[in-house]
């Protein structure tokens, strides 16, 4: 799928409230800025669970300020390749009850100043629900060559629940390419951190 050709099929499906799943050996590409691979808006429930957005493939783009996956009060998993190599672009993005998952398998690449996985309380300024945030880590974030500036898991809970939660429970983050790069920020919430992070000074 290229989301620069405004012909490709996928550009042209109307998608709400959808789960999507990128299969195995499917790739999704795209060089323009602000660019989303697959993001959704869960506006029929408050459950997460009722909106999945999977990637079991490989998604590649270059554009700044771009992203990956992303979903609102839904949930996020990565099982395939995820490289978001323009300035100031995510990974992977959840909001207002996400849950989101770089599985075991699961490998994100990150360019400068950019967020392997970013999650918030809300999306714009008002939560549909408690805006729990709950993100896990089992699989390999690393920030691309020549970058700077990059943070691994960045999440803000700021007057959210204090049950939300983030776990760096097994993989590696590795920043060590890109100097004055952050491994982890948190704010408000709990975090856990089992796996390995790598980081270089300024």
């Amino acid at each position: 799928m290229n989301l620069d050709n405004t012909a490709d099929k996928y550009n042209r499906i109307d998608k709400a409230s959808s789960s999507i799943t990128v299969n195995a050996g499917n790739t999704m590409t795209g060089t323009q800025a602000n660019q989303l691979a697959v993001g959704q808006r869960n506006t029929i429930t408050t459950n997460p669970a009722d909106m999945k957005i999977t990637n079991n493939g490989t998604i590649t783009l270059s554009g700044a300020t771009s992203t990956g996956l992303a979903a609102e009060t839904g949930t996020v998993l990565n099982t395939g390749t995820v490289s978001v190599n323009g300035a100031k672009s995510t990974g992977l993005f959840g909001a207002d009850g996400a849950i989101i998952t770089n599985d075991t398998t699961g490998a994100i690449n990150i360019g400068t100043e950019g967020a392997g996985i970013l999650a918030q309380k809300d999306l714009d300024g008002t939560a549909r629900t408690l805006g729990l945030i709950t993100v896990e880590n089992k699989g390999n974030i690393t920030a691309n060559t020549g970058g700077t500036k990059v943070i691994g898991i960045y999440a803000d809970n700021t007057g959210g629940p204090v049950t939300s939660t983030v776990s760096h429970t097994s993989g590696t983050i590795d920043l060590s390419r890109a100097p004055a790069s952050l491994g982890i920020y948190t704010k408000d919430l709990d975090l856990t951190s089992a796996g390995n992070i790598t980081a270089t000074g300024t």
